[in-house]
């Protein structure tokens, strides 16, 4: 049978599109055997795929107002599962803990874990600072990448007349309290952090607007349709599964934390990457390590189950990761 004209042009798309893929797939052949960072991007991706990643997910206990606290609930949930199931959970481990709402005890508290934290990441980036007898990289000629190491603080704190999961992008120097906290510490224009200007703001490193999009496409009451992800990403800054990024978490215990734990994170990433400055670290391969944090207000068990709280918690944990190793593969 002889072949229609519609037949024809269809074939010859085919052919098109053929030589169009070809064409791709050598310019890339051309371009790995031009530039050997480019050959080693897939294995390198692989290799920050290994990175040992451990979230410590804090929650609160009650205050005024709030005698049973979700994020108690959520985390004590959170550290069964994972204590049970941490083989398949791709390198991530998970520890958690429960802070007293109250300003003193969570300086207690994030004190003895952000020196626990710097201790841990100083010394890999002393020891992984590439010697005369490490192993190089054939394509680069540079000395072979050692295991990286990211740790991320996830704080979870309810905002009981929310509607919806809200992503703090940012914290405050401002430690004023509308009720006393848990010992009865009610400060008014106080600062978190002394040595800085009262109300400075400090920001997460965490792209929130894509983890944002990210988790609405994995909510189970989202359109997987990524055309209206897309349209929601744009409208009011609210997406399909009830999350919200935030630059408001309040002047509470919770604004507290985070302040405190943001400069924490600054501190620690800085003085890492002054001790490879100081023992000529090749700058053009990965941070040996990196501590970031985020604040996560959940709403109430009325708004979101508990159920649909702790599922919404474990996929931001997955979302984190992938974001920090998308981050560390193009370094």
């Amino acid at each position: 049978q002889k072949p229609s004209e519609t037949d024809q042009k269809g074939a010859a798309q085919n052919i098109l599109l053929l030589k169009i893929y070809e064409r791709f797939f050598l310019l890339g052949m051309d371009e790995q055997k031009t530039n050997p960072s480019a050959a080693s991007a897939t294995s390198r991706l692989n290799d920050q795929d290994q990175c040992s990643f451990t979230f410590i997910v804090t929650g609160f206990g009650p205050f005024q107002g709030v005698p049973t606290n979700p994020t108690t609930i959520i985390v004590q949930r959170l550290e069964k599962i994972y204590e049970r199931d941490q083989k398949d959970n791709e390198n991530v481990i998970v520890e958690t803990m429960i802070l007293e709402t109250a300003a003193e005890t969570v300086r207690e508290k994030l004190d003895s874990l952000y020196k626990r934290i710097s201790d841990d990441l100083m010394l890999d980036a002393v020891s992984n600072i590439p010697s005369s007898v490490d192993s190089f990289d054939q394509h680069t000629g540079h000395a072979a990448s050692k295991k990286n190491k990211a740790v991320i603080v996830l704080h979870l704190g309810v905002n009981a007349g929310g509607k919806s999961f809200q992503l703090e992008q940012c914290a405050y120097n401002d430690a004023t309290f509308s009720v006393p906290d848990e010992l009865g510490y009610q400060p008014s224009g106080d600062c978190v952090l002394d040595n800085e200007q009262w109300d400075q703001c400090h920001f997460t490193a965490l792209d929130l607007d894509k983890i944002r999009l990210t988790m609405s496409l994995l909510s189970p009451s989202a359109s997987s349709d990524v055309e209206k992800a897309e349209e929601a990403k744009a409208s009011s800054g609210t997406s399909c599964y009830g999350v919200v990024t935030s630059t408001d978490p309040g002047r509470f215990v919770c604004n507290y934390t985070y302040c405190y734990s943001l400069a924490n994170c600054e501190r620690i990433n800085h003085r890492i990457k002054d001790e490879e400055n100081d023992n000529n670290y090749d700058d053009s391969k990965t941070s040996r390590g990196q501590v970031y944090t985020l604040f996560l207000h959940v709403p109430s068990f009325d708004v979101e189950s508990e159920d649909d709280q702790l599922a919404f918690v474990k996929d931001l944990i997955q979302s984190i990761r992938k974001q920090i190793v998308a981050i560390q593969s193009t370094q």
